[in-house]
């Protein structure tokens, strides 16, 4: 009956395939077990709602395919780091259930479309991925709130986001009728990017160099927040101006709070400014209050 296992920096596991007497295991977590290079075993654990592998630098890192995750219908959460020989995440698209994806350093990965069928996913972080677009659309992850985006050197944009013909494979594309149920589309004209449905709350986007504009941002009505560190071609005037207009998208579509935004530039001992988004030129236009702008520093 044992429900939860921790295996951190285990040196002497070779193998895990003793994982299989274990079949009521709900989280597990295989943390820099250097000589650990087969994780088919985990495929026999049906009832985990918890896994997190973890590879080591020093280790033989020889997991080409992910398959062993499939038959894993219960995820909730998932944590892949290192995967280094990983090029694609098509297997992920039959974890139905997953709410939060943790994917750092696999290094080969260069699309995220499979993520364009998890309906229930919640929060993506993504970190050290060669990636030079997201490559899957909000309106096919209606839950997902929260996006984090670490060290993506080569990410040039962000447009695929409301993308709705995000290149999709048969085997990504949700059933029709999660796709009438989130979105509002009238396929005889086309869709403006004001008035797909999406949950998206935050997007925090740190170190990406590649990136040169984020004012694609302001057209996501529902989104509260977006957090811009570091990344070399984003400067404040241009973050600022993004919030702007985002904060009047947000009013055009019945949401009278305004956004937040955290700005760190590029430049080493620099201070976070932290600002809510007024333009208050068009105060006279709004019928809602608004406070007046602030920019403070810490």
């Amino acid at each position: 009956n044992v429900k939860r296992l921790v295996f951190w920096n285990c040196s002497a596991i070779v193998d895990v395939s003793f994982l299989s007497f274990f079949p009521t295991l709900q989280e597990l977590s295989i943390d820099y077990c250097m000589r650990v290079e087969d994780f088919s075993s985990v495929r026999s654990l049906l009832s985990l709602t918890s896994l997190a592998l973890n590879f080591s630098h020093r280790s033989k890192n020889l997991v080409k395919t992910l398959d062993f995750l499939r038959p894993l219908k219960n995820l909730n959460y998932l944590r892949l780091f290192e995967f280094s020989e990983i090029v694609d995440l098509e297997p992920l698209g039959a974890l139905s259930q997953l709410k939060k994806l943790d994917l750092d350093e696999c290094s080969k990965v260069t699309s995220l479309s499979p993520l364009s069928s998890l309906p229930k996913l919640e929060e993506l972080i993504i970190r050290k991925l060669p990636l030079a677009d997201l490559g899957f659309a909000l309106s096919f992850c209606p839950s997902l709130k929260v996006i984090i985006l670490n060290r993506c050197r080569e990410l040039q944009n962000l447009d695929s986001l409301i993308n709705h013909t995000t290149p999709a494979t048969v085997s990504t594309i949700p059933p029709v009728s999660h796709v009438v149920s989130s979105l509002d589309i009238n396929f005889s004209q086309p869709q403006s990017p004001l008035k797909f449905s999406c949950a998206l709350e935050k997007i925090s986007i740190d170190s990406c160099n590649g990136l040169k504009s984020i004012d694609l941002l302001s057209k996501i009505a529902s989104l509260k927040r977006f957090e811009v560190v570091r990344c070399q071609h984003v400067n404040f005037k241009m973050a600022n101006d993004t919030l702007m207009d985002l904060n009047k998208t947000r009013l055009s579509h019945g949401s009278p709070s305004p956004a937040t935004m955290e700005f760190v530039p590029n430049v080493f001992g620099a201070q976070v400014v932290h600002q809510p988004a007024f333009d208050s030129s068009s105060s006279s236009t709004q019928s809602v209050e608004q406070p007046q702008p602030q920019c403070t520093t810490q």
